[in-house]
């Protein structure tokens, strides 16, 4: 059977409760080297079982949990209470607490009885702290809501006084942001940033996310980030090689270049649209002159008994067939007229009738 070494670099160097004030669960930090039977540490994966114990051997089993836990060179660094909550109150009904840890498959190894730090977890019990608020510019290193970098540059941490550091974003290589390759333990979820840039980590289960800026937002697709709104939201902007260019209020745009609009010479005041004119008095005015190379039809799509239109290239009798009427008159209007024949060329106004 395996035998392996643990040497305990740092047992339980602080109690992290949940939340201010909470009674339950804890978390107790435990750093230390896992060594093989030949002394060379451990790499990867490894699955540790910790319990806790009211006596050095033997004894009443008050607590246990398993974890499976990375190891760097034999280093790791375990959160106790991550899988089975650890009530801060064990401290206080039992007065000596030993630690057993299991590695895999091996024994049980020794237990190593608890100091003092872990005991001050029930200090909690002895009052309640009277009820108190700050202001936001009161509190040191919290990140305030809107702020943001002006168009162009991109934050890169910040102060600690909460204000965010602004880099032109063609020279920011990202590899100073105050949040790099920083994590949470298993189980919990970031819910800040510290005065020194380090992520502040809360119960996973306990953490709403409501203050939290950031939290589950992204910008739409062709936008990046540029700040943070008043009410926490993400300030999203267009990326670079988006459309440019100003205009003017009721007139259509057109494209100018491939990116680029600019104010064409339709103008819409809601019942009237103008071209050329930004005062139409009809439906559709044009100021200018109007040109038509097919038909040109009024009186709506559907003919009524009888109706008018103007044609070009086709004969009125065709014209009128189209709609299900016959010609009766046609009268030309671009040059001489000798009739009123519905079979006349040229540029003609059409009478037509069911």
């Amino acid at each position: 059977m395996v035998r392996r070494t643990l040497v305990i670099v740092s047992l339980l160097a602080a109690m992290i409760p949940a939340r201010a004030g909470a009674e339950s669960p804890a978390f107790l930090p435990l750093q230390g080297v896992l060594m093989d039977e030949e002394g060379e540490p451990l790499e990867g994966n490894v699955k540790m079982t910790f319990s806790l114990y009211d006596a050095p051997v033997k004894g009443k089993t008050l607590w246990s949990e398993t974890q499976t836990l990375l190891m760097d060179r034999g280093l790791f660094v375990a959160y106790l209470g991550t899988v089975s909550p650890l009530s801060l109150s064990l401290f206080l009904e039992h007065g000596n607490v030993w630690l057993a840890v299991r590695v895999e498959d091996d024994p049980e190894m020794s237990r190593v009885f608890l100091g003092t730090v872990p005991f001050s977890a029930y200090a909690q019990y002895c009052g309640q702290a009277p009820e108190h608020s700050h202001t936001a510019d009161q509190l040191q290193g919290v990140v305030k809501g809107g702020q943001s970098c002006t168009v162009g540059q991109v934050v890169t941490g910040f102060t600690q006084e909460g204000v965010p550091l602004c880099t032109p974003s063609g020279v920011y290589t990202g590899a100073n942001f105050a949040l790099s390759a920083q994590s949470c333990p298993p189980n919990h979820v970031v819910a800040g940033i510290s005065p020194d840039g380090h992520v502040q980590c809360a119960l996973a289960g306990s953490y709403d996310g409501d203050d939290f800026v950031l939290s589950g937002q992204e910008c739409s697709s062709g936008k990046v980030v540029t700040g943070v709104s008043g009410t926490g939201g993400l300030v999203c902007e267009a990326a670079g090689g988006g459309l440019e260019g100003d205009g003017t209020a009721k007139k259509l745009a057109r494209f100018y270049n491939a990116t680029t609009l600019e104010d064409s010479i339709v103008y819409d005041s809601g019942s009237k649209v103008g071209i050329a004119t930004t005062s139409p008095s009809r439906t559709l005015e044009v100021k200018g002159d109007l040109g038509v190379s097919g038909d040109f039809y009024w009186g709506g799509n559907k003919f009524s008994s009888s109706s008018c239109l103007v044609v070009g290239g086709s004969s009125c009798s065709s014209a009128c067939s189209a709609h299900g009427m016959s010609c009766y008159k046609a009268f030309r209007i671009d040059g001489p007229s000798t009739g009123d024949s519905c079979s006349q060329s040229g540029f003609k106004f059409c009478c037509c009738t069911n």
